[in-house]
């Protein structure tokens, strides 16, 4: 499927993996909304900025589009909105600052040289999180979380790793939990 086609598809069909071009599409198509959404939320509370507002939006909304599941029966504007209201309002929760400054070249993006989750793990792994991140989790546990992040099934990591899904499953946790923890959540 060439991305010509793409305007044609739904939200939840571009959301479904597999559709070449589907997330960035997806973000093309909330882009407005995402920033009418953090101009609003930022007129609501002053001391929160509007582009870091913008920002975190964004990364709601691309955990919508890695998260969004058809068979829970939401539209994904409808999960969407969620997410990047969330991820919001979780900003503005901690008083406005931002968890880290995104700044993402969307010609480059555009231009299809990278995708949108690889720009944000190229952004988190120069900011040294892979660092502390190996400071707080197992091996094991560092390994699955990589692979999650990188879209792995748990069947497909587990493969990969010669372990079975739920030592998956339980390192995932596990990791989760520890980060939680260091967050202080």
């Amino acid at each position: 499927m060439d991305e010509k086609d793409l305007s044609h598809l739904t939200d939840e069909q571009l959301a479904a993996r597999g559709v070449p071009g589907g997330e960035k599409e997806l973000v093309r198509r909330y882009m407005k909304s995402v920033r009418a959404k953090a101009l609003g939320m930022a007129r609501s509370f002053p001391a929160a900025d509007a582009d870091d507002l913008f920002s975190e939006g964004l990364l709601g909304l691309l955990s919508a589009v890695r998260r969004y599941d058809p068979a829970k029966g939401a539209a994904f504007a409808t999960f969407a909105d969620v997410c990047v209201a969330n991820r919001m309002r979780t900003l503005v929760s901690r008083g406005a600052v931002p968890a880290k400054d995104y700044d993402f070249d969307m010609d480059e993006l555009a231009d299809g040289g990278v995708s949108i989750e690889d720009a944000v793990i190229d952004k988190e792994a120069d900011g040294g999180l892979y660092d502390r991140l190996s400071d707080l989790l197992t091996d094991r546990e560092l390994e699955v979380l990589t692979l999650y992040l990188e879209n792995y099934s748990y069947k497909s990591a587990a493969l990969k790793l010669g372990i079975d899904e739920k030592a998956v499953d339980n390192a995932l946790q596990r990791a989760k939990a520890k980060i939680r923890r260091s967050l202080g959540k």
